[in-house]
């Protein structure tokens, strides 16, 4: 079987339409190809039926495709056109393509073919006639004077610098002509002949069927959609894009992935890295910043995906910055807070040797200052020996201290004369810094402590 069908156009049905009344049904059937398949149509109430009729279709599947068009109608039992007038069907070895409410844009032509290796196809052409009427004439092609386009890739993958052909294949041209039109629209060819003026351009004709478009040496501008042209009636259209290979150059975005942390804390004397990775191409190159306090300047940190700072101080807490630049715009941008927290502060109750050898008044031990930054929670401890053992209260001025949503407070004892307390601060704000009391008290007496909370900056 020849790889272009041999065809041979044959008018078998026409229909005309006077104002908005449709003439009465008529259908023709078409005699036997022989590539084993036979074409029917019947139109009735402005709906056209066309019938595919194979004799043997094995594993194969019916392609329906309006052939002006750069995808299929169907393949198999799937229909990919977004055009809610086609349908499809099958009944036994019959296909069928129904065309709903036709009107003129449906003037073109429609092919049924079988899938696989070998061309075998049918193609039946719907043409719309001028006319104070209106008429129009379906024809069946399978001989030799209809002009239709092979199939081709409707895309074709490049890179800038590269020789790219794009296809197009006309059966039959005759005396039509083929134009190209160009991703922006401009008319690049008309036959042979450039139009465009760009010697990069050119058509390739090296046989009958085959009126590509060469392009020498793509330029990023060259990518986009060409439209081969026959001005056959109607006018055959075939688009082809050409798609950049190359991977699309694009500016830095921060990767929000399991290493970025948009708040990162640790305790003060240990070691931290901070991390940011971007998406780009070409990869980005990554600098660290630390605002300063005031918000009016930054520091330069280092450099690479991850910076690491060791043994960390409270000082070195704040903002930190990182800026992906690959020379693309906008350059991508993360930022981490740095929060540096002490190690929980706590007194430890002060020793002592004092021994009661009878009744005693309380005395209090404790530390007297004890430091803590903001955000975090301190403890203070404070112990009273005396004989009998004294109990402990807290104050802040003035008031006694209780369990609440704010303190917490502890009391335990050592041997038959001490005891032991420690008020914990569950979360230190500016109003807690001061002078806390640790009254130590027996029925013989009342001892106070006073202890300072000040703020570790």
């Amino acid at each position: 079987m020849d790889t272009y069908p041999k065809m041979v156009m044959k008018q078998l049905f026409l229909l005309a339409l006077v104002g908005p009344v449709l003439l009465p049904y008529q259908g023709v059937t078409s005699q036997t190809a022989d590539n084993g398949i036979r074409m029917t149509h019947q139109i009735q109430d402005k709906t056209a039926v066309i019938t595919c009729t194979v004799d043997d279709i094995g594993t194969r599947r019916v392609i329906w495709s309006k052939m002006s068009d750069a995808y299929p109608i169907s393949v198999g039992n799937t229909k990919f056109s977004p055009v809610s007038r086609y349908k499809i069907g099958r009944s036994g070895k019959s296909y069928t393509l129904t065309i709903k409410n036709l009107q003129t844009r449906d003037a073109g032509a429609y092919q049924c073919r079988l899938t696989g290796q070998v061309y075998i196809a049918q193609v039946l052409s719907i043409n719309f006639q001028s006319g104070t009427s209106g008429t129009y004439t379906i024809f069946l092609n399978f001989g030799t004077s209809g002009t239709y386009l092979l199939p081709t890739n409707s895309t074709i993958e490049s890179s800038s610098g590269s020789t790219v052909i794009l296809p197009c294949h006309v059966a039959n041209i005759g005396n039509k002509i083929v134009l190209w039109k160009s991703n922006k629209d401009e008319i690049i060819s008309i036959r042979k002949k450039n139009y465009l003026g760009d010697s990069r351009f050119s058509i390739v004709h090296d046989r009958a069927p085959e009126w590509s478009l060469r392009i020498k040496n793509i330029r990023s501008d060259d990518f986009g959609i060409y439209t081969c042209m026959v001005n056959s009636d109607p006018v055959l259209t075939r688009s082809v894009e050409v798609i950049n290979s190359a991977p699309v150059k694009s500016s830095p975005v921060l990767l929000q992935d399991s290493h970025y942390q948009k708040r990162a804390m640790v305790l003060a004397g240990e070691t931290v890295t901070l991390t940011c990775n971007f998406a780009s191409n070409p990869p980005a190159e990554v600098t660290w910043y630390k605002k300063a306090s005031d918000g009016k300047g930054k520091d330069l940190i280092g450099t690479g995906s991850s910076v690491t700072l060791q043994s960390v101080t409270p000082e070195q807490a704040g903002d930190y910055v990182c800026v992906g630049d690959n020379g693309q715009t906008p350059k991508g941008q993360g930022k981490t807070v740095l929060v540096v927290k002490m190690p929980e502060t706590t007194t430890s109750a002060i020793t002592t040797t004092f021994v009661p050898h009878g009744p005693a008044s309380p005395r209090v031990y404790s530390q007297s200052r004890v430091g803590q930054i903001r955000g975090h929670p301190v403890t203070l401890r404070c112990t009273a020996v005396g004989d009998p053992r004294p109990s402990i209260r807290w104050f802040r001025n003035q008031l006694e201290v209780a369990d609440s949503h704010k303190y917490k407070l502890d009391v335990s004892t050592e041997g038959r004369f001490a005891s032991v307390s420690s008020l914990t601060v569950l979360q230190v704000v500016t109003r807690d810094y001061g002078e806390y009391e640790c009254v130590g008290m027996n029925h013989l007496g009342r001892t106070m402590f006073k202890i300072e909370l000040y703020e570790i900056r």
